[in-house]
C-alpha cells in the first residue's frame, strides 16, 4: 500500500463521511398507519499507514457503503439496497426484496444477495470480529448472486435456506451465466445472535450449529463445475465468542476475492 499525504479536499470529504455514519444508523421513517419505514446508512472501514522515513500519513477507505433498508405495508415486504463506494468503479453490493408468503415461516427473497452458504461469508462486515474475511469465502466462492431464494429468517430455533441464482454479476451482464443451487439448514438456541462475531449482549451459555451447500450446475470459463459444502458451529457466553467450520469440495476451487 503506498501511503499519501491528506489533502483538505479529501479531509473534508472523510469528515462528512463520519459524521453520516455517526448520523444515518439512528434515522427511521416511518409514515403513520401503513408501518412504512425508511432507514439509511452507511459502513465506512479505513485503513492507515505511517513511514517513519518519509514522514508520510496515508490513508486508504477500504469500504464506503451507504446503505437502504426498511419495510413496507406493515412488514409484507422488507427491502435492502448496498452500493460500494471505495472501489475504482461503483460496485452494487445488495438489491433485493423479502416478501413474506407465510409470516416468518417463508419468506422468498428475489434480486441480489449473498448465497446462503457459510456462518463466516453471510455475518456482515459491520460485525465481524476482525478486519478483514477469511480466505475460505474466496476459495470456496461464496459470493453474491441473482435469483431467488426461499426462506425463513435467522430466529432461534431451526433455520433453513433455498437458493437458485445464476452466478453472474450486475456489473458484468455479458459473461456468460453459471446456474447454482444453494441449502442451508441450522440450529440456534434463544438470544444467540449467530450471525455476529462478537457477543456483545453477554449472557449465558447459547450456541447454533449449520450445514450448508452449493451446487455450480455448469462449467464456464473460470466457474468450475461441482460441489462445495461446510459445517460450522458458533457458541457464545459471558462475553466470549468461539466458531468453528470446515469445508469440502469437489471439482475445481475459484480463487477470486470477495467483499
Amino acid at each position: 500500500m503506498s501511503a499519501h499525504r491528506m489533502q483538505p479536499s479529501s479531509t473534508c470529504f472523510l469528515s462528512l463521511l463520519i459524521a453520516l455514519s455517526l448520523w444515518t444508523p439512528g434515522l427511521t421513517y416511518a409514515e403513520e398507519g401503513t408501518a412504512t419505514t425508511f432507514e439509511p446508512g452507511l459502513l465506512m472501514q479505513s485503513r492507515t499507514q505511517y513511514s517513519t522515513s518519509s514522514e508520510e500519513f496515508g490513508l486508504v477507505m477500504e469500504r464506503v457503503r451507504p446503505k437502504l433498508r426498511g419495510s413496507i405495508a406493515n412488514d409484507a415486504m422488507r427491502y435492502r439496497f448496498s452500493v460500494e463506494l471505495a472501489e475504482e468503479k461503483v460496485e452494487v453490493k445488495d438489491v433485493y426484496f423479502d416478501v413474506r408468503l407465510l409470516g416468518d415461516a417463508m419468506i422468498v427473497r428475489m434480486g441480489h444477495f449473498k448465497r446462503p452458504f457459510s456462518r463466516q461469508r453471510l455475518t456482515g462486515v459491520s460485525r465481524q470480529g476482525l478486519a478483514d474475511r477469511p480466505i475460505t469465502d474466496s476459495a470456496f466462492d461464496a459470493d453474491r448472486d441473482l435469483g431467488f431464494q426461499l426462506h425463513n429468517g435467522r430466529g432461534a430455533g431451526l433455520e433453513w435456506a433455498l437458493a437458485v441464482t445464476g452466478a453472474s454479476e450486475l456489473d458484468s451482464p455479458d459473461e456468460p451465466v453459471v446456474p447454482t443451487v444453494t441449502a442451508r439448514v441450522g440450529y440456534a438456541t434463544k438470544g444467540l445472535k449467530g450471525y455476529s462475531s462478537t457477543d456483545r449482549n453477554r449472557g449465558p451459555f447459547r450456541f447454533g450449529v449449520a450445514t450448508s451447500a452449493v451446487a455450480f450446475l455448469k462449467e464456464v470459463d473460470d466457474k468450475p463445475q461441482g460441489l462445495r459444502w461446510e459445517l460450522d458451529a458458533i457458541a457464545k457466553v459471558n462475553g466470549l465468542t468461539m466458531s468453528t467450520a470446515v469445508f469440502g469440495k469437489t471439482g475445481r476451487l475459484d480463487a477470486t476475492k470477495h467483499d
